[in-house]
């Protein structure tokens, strides 16, 4: 005697049930043979489908596309700011260290890669090199998305901030790692240093980064200034101490100290940063 055989299929992927009538009746053989088959399916559903991840680890991922960046960096240098960028975006790098004679710790020659001489420079997955610290933020920002406001004012407000510390901030620190500086360039440097961070501070206010509420590209290279100036023993006003404090506490900032083999202390660092 044949069976009726209504089926009731779940869709893996929606709430609802489909009903499907088969146009005949079965016999009993055939009924186990459409069972075996649907009860194959719906385990092979099961094994692929993994909820959590929402992925299908039964099945080869593709191949990643996912390109390395090469960020040549000297320990301390202003390149420590691409180097906790990079970091807080979750880009993928790698780090190439620069010697103070301009050679690669892989024994390259560092002008044939950046012909000005200087830290940091970013060698980007077609082989060109981008350098100059604030383009390099720039870009890293733009490739992430992050660290950087789409629009607004605050994004102007954060190219404004890191650009008045790659010229007034960075530019006024030579003479410290110059050891040929006299000491009168020495102490005007200092007092305009002094006048910088506070206008700094003075920006910063009670928020916890430089610009708005959350980190810019401002604040990486702030870091490094303010780890200079402890370095140098120039004075800062007491938010910017509390603001590195705060800062070196983050993730992505210990991490960067840590791969470059940097202490909390700056005083104990190197003597050439530039």
């Amino acid at each position: 005697m044949g069976t009726e055989v209504v089926i009731r299929v779940r869709h893996p992927f929606r709430s609802h049930l489909s009903r499907h009538r088969l146009c005949r009746r079965l016999d009993s053989a055939e009924v186990t043979l459409v069972g075996d088959f649907f009860r194959a399916v719906i385990k092979l559903l099961r094994e692929c489908t993994n909820p959590r991840a929402g992925q299908h680890p039964s099945f080869p991922s593709p191949p990643s596309t996912e390109t390395v960046m090469i960020l040549y960096y000297a320990p301390g240098g202003c390149s420590l700011a691409d180097h906790i960028a990079l970091i807080e975006t979750g880009l993928p790098y790698k780090l190439v260290k620069v010697e103070r004679s301009k050679r690669t710790e892989d024994g390259r020659d560092f002008t044939m890669i950046n012909p000005k001489g200087f830290i940091p420079a970013l060698e980007l997955d077609d082989g060109s090199v981008l350098t100059e610290n604030l383009a390099i933020l720039v870009y890293i920002a733009h490739q992430a998305g992050a660290l950087l406001p789409g629009d607004g004012l605050d994004r102007w407000r954060a190219l404004e901030a890191t650009s008045f510390m790659t010229t007034e901030l960075h530019g006024n620190f030579r003479p410290f790692f110059h050891a040929d500086a006299t000491q009168a360039e020495r102490d005007k440097a200092r007092k305009l240093l002094v006048k910088h961070f506070a206008t700094i501070a003075e920006q910063l206010g009670d928020r916890p980064f430089l610009v708005g509420d959350r980190m810019t590209i401002a604040d990486p290279y702030l870091v490094v200034m303010l780890m200079w100036a402890g370095k140098n023993e120039i004075e800062v006003p007491e938010r910017l101490t509390g603001y590195l404090a705060q800062m070196q506490k983050m993730p992505s900032v210990a991490r960067a100290l840590a791969d470059e083999g940097l202490s909390l202390n700056p005083r104990q660092w190197f003597t050439d940063q530039r």
